[in-house]
């Protein structure tokens, strides 16, 4: 078993609000974002920079 506390409390996350995968993406890839930049190294948006889009059909 994984506990996901951690990760949780690094997003700032309400342990009792539902997140769905694109939101939950977007906080995840800025965070490791933010932490590497923090330390002099830009890798994670060298590496991964994209862009994604939303559609509701």
């Amino acid at each position: 078993m994984v506990d996901p506390g951690g990760l949780i409390e690094a997003l700032r996350l309400c342990e009792k609000e539902q997140q769905d995968a694109p939101e939950f993406h977007s906080l995840f890839m800025h965070l490791l974002e933010a932490r590497f930049e923090r330390h002099g190294n830009p890798v994670i948006n060298r590496l991964l920079k994209g862009s994604c889009t939303y559609e509701t059909r």
